[in-house]
């Protein structure tokens, strides 16, 4: 993630918000400021769909898991800002609200997981030198690895405690009292746990290809979530699910000719290449 003379991670400014409400000191208001790039931002349909199958919705259909503020930046939130300007940093706060529609199109929805330190911003001589440490795997990830595999082997009672520890930690992170203790274990809860643990780690399509999900999952979003509605300026955009996706070809990557020929016709080409 390092490019010219970076020493940092750009990951950062791919994935913070487009844009953020500050005060401008020509015009004498707050206006919609450019800020980094999003260009990764949480859908609706993950907002709307991952929480709820956690069991962390309560009922009056609000997320109560402490992981969603923690993970997903929504209109109306305020984000750490540094002003530049001596003046305006001391006139004021140091947190400006997410302008959720700027740019469009857009979600509405940007990333907490990755926002940069906003000091060391202004420290920042390129914009790849942010720190961010990228977690190759966490603790949590292990137990729900170890949850997922007890399943397949028979040993419910160990995944139900595993899943249960990744709950409780989270849990003990906010105070709603969600995600609550499950009392049984599925796959299917395995799998909406990952979801909702390791959103935007890197994680999401590789599980659905491995567990051979993409293709519902793809179907499903597109058909309730596939267009976004700004209520800004009452326009609509489409979401582009799988736009692109190919069944039984895009859920790998093609062989290099060059391998396939330094097999001596031991490799064949991948499905649809």
């Amino acid at each position: 993630m390092v490019s010219d003379n970076s020493e940092g991670n750009l990951r950062v400014y791919e994935c913070g918000p487009r844009g953020v409400i500050t005060w401008n000191e020509n015009q004498q208001k707050f206006t919609p400021t450019e800020f980094l790039w999003g260009l990764y931002c949480p859908t609706p349909y993950f907002v709307n769909t991952a929480y709820q199958e956690a069991g962390s919705v309560d009922e009056k259909g609000v997320i109560q898991d402490p992981r969603y503020k923690l993970s997903v930046i929504c209109e109306g939130d305020s984000v750490p800002y540094y002003y530049s300007n001596d003046s305006v940093r001391t006139a004021f706060p140091d947190s400006v609200l997410f302008a959720a529609w700027y740019n469009w199109p857009c979600t509405g929805y940007s990333m907490w997981k990755y926002f940069p330190d906003p000091i060391f911003r202004q420290q920042a001589t390129y914009i790849g030198d942010y720190e961010q440490d990228i977690h190759c795997l966490r603790y949590a990830e292990v137990l729900l690895i170890a949850a997922e595999a007890g399943l397949h082997t028979g040993n419910t009672g160990k995944s139900l405690e595993y899943v249960n520890q990744v709950r409780k930690r989270a849990r003990n992170s906010g105070n709603t009292g969600y995600p609550k203790d499950l009392s049984n274990i599925t796959l299917d809860k395995v799998y909406a746990e990952r979801r909702v643990e390791l959103a935007f780690e890197g994680h999401a399509f590789f599980d659905l290809v491995r567990t051979r999900r993409l293709e519902s999952e793809l179907e499903n979003a597109t058909n309730n979530y596939g267009i976004v509605y700004n209520p800004e300026t009452d326009q609509s955009a489409s979401t582009q699910f799988a736009e692109n996706f190919t069944p039984g070809k895009n859920e790998i990557l093609p062989i290099p000719e060059s391998e396939i020929e330094l097999s001596q016709g031991n490799l064949a080409q991948n499905p649809g290449y």
